[in-house]
């Protein structure tokens, strides 16, 4: 059997952008639970319609979000019911893990502010 020739460095790539940029796997490598949270880190404290996590986590998605939970993330759900009675999902990460968890998310933001 003929040996196979390691891969190609073009084939690499970075895991995160906030990532140390020596530390390069391949995509495939990447698990879903990885995937995910890569998502989540990028829309970070907002929020992230359900069929986009799914894509990443695949059909077993709320065991990828319990999975980045006991990692530390801190990762909230809201369910939204519309008026022709509709159910929308979204998932939104709050803090990662080592981070302080904000209480109040924007209530302090003066940008925010009508004065009238």
């Amino acid at each position: 059997m003929p040996l196979r020739a390691p891969p190609s460095h073009a084939n690499l790539r970075s895991v995160d952008a906030d990532s140390n940029p020596k530390i390069k796997i391949q995509r495939d490598r990447l698990t879903r639970v990885e995937r995910t949270i890569a998502l989540l880190r990028r829309d970070k404290g907002k929020r992230v319609p359900l069929p986009e996590i799914q894509r990443e986590a695949g059909a077993q998605h709320c065991v990828r979000i319990r999975e980045a939970r006991a990692l530390g993330y801190v990762i909230d759900n809201v369910m939204e019911r519309t008026a022709n009675g509709e159910t929308h999902s979204f998932y939104i990460l709050r803090a990662e893990p080592g981070e302080a968890v904000p209480l109040f998310p924007g209530a302090f933001d003066l940008r925010h502010r009508d004065d009238g």
